[in-house]
């Protein structure tokens, strides 16, 4: 949980994170300071609350307690213009005076502006937002990221006449539940802007309540592989209500060797995600389906030598600037389970590994939950063949294509039990659904009249299901030209497979040139009720 595990592990971190209360336009002000205000902000995955309250004034500053789950702050802040000063901290051990003009929140500031004191550094992610609060809906928000020096990130969100109408994102968010305003009434909550405007480049859609889902929107052959192509096909997305994006960096051998690695897709992605407000699930494959996914001197390993851990503790290092700080979900491997079905004497050697990874993971991605990925076959095997990997895991990580061991596909007019059983039987913690697929094709049983049920059956689900799912990720939004396909098939050491090529090939909801199937439709006409 993003929030709370920030807090516990980097106190001053989190108490710094109070830092990113800048903003934008001041009409009114952003962070009204008058004796007797308090703020209550509430997670309901956390259980817990933060209060802010105006204590007293003192000279030009006002004292501001924040009560918390974790760390005791009291900050000293002098209201100027669109700024607020920070004269001086308390923490418990004293008060700390701050540097003389030291600047905590610029609410002058334009979107992307970056700014630096003596904490760390802050940025104006985004303004005009709309958050959905039990206190009310606020329109015009700004939501500001706080960076410490030891590179832990946070996020908050301020209403102009309001102050703090959330702190953090994702699941363990905390929102406000009452605001006691002295001097005047309380501010009318404003309208919700309408759900069929499509976002903008460079600004944040409207933030609610429900999971993420996501739909990888690679582009047809016809649009190109351009990032201008990507991101057209990723408004697309965002504008049905896609708000998640996947990475999945590969651990290349050549890099690995050079010690420098090309993370181009990753930053592509990473740049779609703060476009569009979107959260990302990074997946690490050092094991891909049913093959080791490492550099090939390391082949030999095993999963515990400490040598591997030390060569993929330097890749997720050099990783992590590349995410911003929009992770919200980190995976160790990718369907696991395949390559374990012939390798069952590296089940253990393999959760080793995560297990010491595992402090480095957690500094790295502060508050993302770290998982391992799983087939929608293993979910009998999650508490018993696999439980020395999952009871180092904090939530579960599945995929789910209802396939047959032909790569033909099941009915989905069963995919909606199907599902609900898997929610069930992983009852004990949340879960990602990192991969979730049906394809068209008539030699697999398909059809796209098909390939739509399958998401309406699931959507179904899903819906009565949001406080067990995290995030679910849907494979993909344009059918793969043949040359990939080849490639895949090749990659996979699957080339006898027509059936596999034929799932690959028509996984799309999007035929190659471009024309929309059936699905696509559904998709339009449903996920906005569960968009973010």
């Amino acid at each position: 949980m993003k929030v709370f595990r920030l807090a516990a592990v980097l106190g001053f971190t989190l108490l710094f994170a109070l830092s990113p209360l800048r903003g934008v336009a001041q009409t009114p002000s952003y962070l009204p300071l008058q004796q007797g205000s308090q703020w209550e902000l509430r997670s309901s995955a956390v259980g817990q609350s933060m209060v802010f309250l105006v204590e007293a004034a003192s000279g030009s500053a006002y004292r501001v307690k924040w009560q918390n789950p974790w760390v005791k702050a009291d900050f000293f802040f002098e209201p100027k213009g669109n700024q607020v000063l920070l004269q001086g901290l308390d923490m418990g051990n004293g008060l700390a005076p701050m540097p003389g003009g030291t600047v905590y929140f610029d609410f002058g500031a334009s979107a992307g502006t970056r700014w630096s004191n003596s904490l760390g550094k802050l940025a104006v992610v985004a303004k005009g937002l709309t958050v959905k609060t039990p206190a009310g809906v606020f329109s015009n928000c700004i939501e500001i990221s706080a960076t410490d020096k030891a590179g832990a990130k946070t996020f908050w969100f301020f209403a102009p006449g309001v102050g703090f109408v959330q702190f953090g994102e994702g699941s363990a968010a905390f929102f406000l539940t009452s605001y006691k305003k002295t001097g005047g009434t309380n501010p009318s909550v404003a309208v919700t802007p309408d759900k069929g405007t499509s976002p903008a480049p460079g600004k944040r859609p409207e933030r609610q309540g429900g999971l993420y889902i996501g739909l990888e929107s690679n582009p047809t052959p016809a649009q190109g592989y351009s990032f201008e192509a990507k991101r057209a096909s990723f408004e697309m997305s965002s504008q049905a209500g896609s708000r998640l994006v996947f990475v999945h960096p590969v651990w290349s051998e050549v890099e690995a060797k050079a010690g420098s690695y090309n993370f181009s897709d990753v930053d592509d992605r990473v740049k779609l995600a703060e476009m569009y407000g979107a959260a990302v699930l990074l997946n690490i494959r050092i094991i891909d389906t049913n093959k080791r996914a490492v550099p090939s001197d390391y082949a030999g390993w095993s999963w515990n030598d400490p040598r591997m851990q030390q060569k993929l503790t330097a890749f997720i290092v050099a990783l992590v600037p590349h995410l911003k700080g929009r992770c919200r979900w980190v995976t160790i491997g990718n369907e696991v389970d395949s390559y374990f079905a012939n390798h069952k004497n590296e089940i253990e050697s393999y959760a080793q590994l995560f297990g010491a990874l595992s402090p480095t993971l957690h500094q790295s991605f502060p508050g993302a939950p770290l998982t391992v990925n799983f087939t929608a076959g293993a979910i009998g095997d999650l508490k018993g063949k696999y439980k020395s990997i999952t009871d180092k895991t904090e939530i579960y990580s599945l995929n789910f294509y209802p396939i047959n061991a032909d790569f033909t596909f099941r009915d989905p007019a069963t995919s909606g039990r199907e599902l609900q059983q898997m929610i069930l039987s992983a009852s004990d913690r949340p879960i990602v659904f990192q991969e979730m697929g049906y394809p068209s094709s008539a030699k697999l049983g398909s059809s796209e009249d098909k390939q739509a049920m399958f998401l309406d059956s699931v959507l179904h689900v899903l819906a009565q299901n949001q406080s067990r799912v995290q995030a679910v990720n849907f494979n993909w939004r344009s059918d793969l030209p043949d040359s990939v396909v080849k490639d895949l098939t090749s990659y996979y050491k699957l080339g006898n497979s027509g059936n596999f090529r034929e799932f690959l090939a028509s996984l799309g909801w999007f035929q190659v040139n471009g024309t929309p199937k059936k699905i696509w439709s559904v998709f339009q006409k449903e996920v906005p009720a569960f968009s973010r």
